[in-house]
């Protein structure tokens, strides 16, 4: 078989190198141009392209820390909406969201003055109050539930009827964010002298004298561990104990509670440091009177169906004081 080799002209070859070259470059600027666009468009905080120095001031800004902005997002939005009409007096001529992937992060936001309303759980709030130098406005009913509690459960059948009886055993909780599935009971655990060891699957064992634990990242998942003897004892809220669709009810029936915390509050409203006291009076006049109007239906719905917001009593102080002395880590943003 014979082989041609064209040799073409040098001009015609120069001219072929330089019109690729120029494909190439031209490829490559649009790679950068729609990589740019595509940052631009996923790392951009919502609400970071209207609220500038200039209309910070006339800007009320809601706040939450979350990992599913796309669902949490137009959800606030929906409540910030609402209370626009009832701001403008004070000078407020349009409202936003901001949302922070960590406690942490919205700690930052409160302390410099990027968000003005935020909504999370008690373990939150002391740290927002405690290092933002955040005030806790109002209590929520987030859900329809004023408070709640921890429930560490075991199989029936299981030989552990105490706290003390875990030692060597394992625990799951839900997540490092969940007050009452990891917090609350893991100070439980500590209280009752038990020295914790993380372990990286269920199926592993602890180090003598340590009790092991585990991330279930679900409380379907605790549930299921429990029941089929993964790990020895698992921690829920009372709230998913009581839903079906969340523990299963012959799962239920064959579960035996060894620990039931004291109540804490469910949620509270968090203004942040320096919010004008006028702002700061209106806006629980506002939330407080939302189950008397009948346009806020929508909004409290979207509002983690909110029933309604209460004074902060006495007690829930208290329980607030009780849970700032547990002495665990408040990193998480709440079941």
């Amino acid at each position: 078989m014979t082989v041609f080799n064209r040799v073409l002209p040098d001009a015609r070859l120069t001219d072929i190198r330089h019109r690729s070259g120029s494909f190439v470059c031209f490829c490559v600027s649009l790679f950068m141009c729609v990589t740019l666009l595509f940052c631009s468009q996923t790392q951009a905080e919502p609400g970071s392209r209207v609220v500038t120095p200039e209309n910070r001031s006339t800007t009320f800004i809601i706040g939450k820390v979350t990992h599913n902005p796309k669902k949490h997002y137009p959800r606030l939005m929906v409540m910030a909406q609402y209370l626009l009409p009832h701001l403008k007096e004070l000078g407020y001529e349009r409202v936003e969201v901001r949302l922070a992937k960590s406690v942490d992060g919205m700690t930052a936001m409160l302390k410099n003055n990027q968000v003005d309303l935020v909504t999370d759980t008690p373990f939150s709030a002391l740290k927002f109050e405690k290092e933002a130098g955040a005030e806790l406005l109002l209590l929520k009913w987030k859900k329809g539930v004023r408070e709640y509690h921890s429930l560490i459960v075991v199989h029936k059948d299981s030989d552990i009827y105490s706290l003390e009886d875990l030692k060597g055993k394992v625990v799951a909780f839900e997540d490092r964010g969940s007050t009452s599935a990891y917090l609350l009971p893991r100070y439980a655990l500590q209280k009752a002298g038990l020295k914790l060891q993380e372990l990286e699957s269920p199926r592993e064992v602890a180090s003598h004298p340590f009790t092991g634990f585990v991330f279930s990242q679900a409380e379907q998942n605790t549930a299921a561990w429990v029941e089929s003897n993964w790990v020895d004892a698992g921690c829920i809220s009372n709230l998913d104990f009581e839903k079906p669709d969340h523990i299963l009810p012959h799962q239920k029936e064959s579960f035996r509670v060894i620990y039931q915390s004291d109540p804490v509050p469910r949620a509270f409203e968090i203004v942040r440091p320096g919010l004008p006291e006028k702002v700061k009076s209106r806006l629980s006049r506002i939330l407080l009177n939302m189950p008397n109007d009948p346009a806020a239906v929508e909004a409290l719905k979207a509002y983690q169906r909110t029933t309604k917001f209460e004074e902060i009593t006495e007690l829930d102080r208290k329980a607030l004081k009780e849970l700032q002395s547990l002495g665990v880590s408040m990193t998480g943003s709440g079941l």
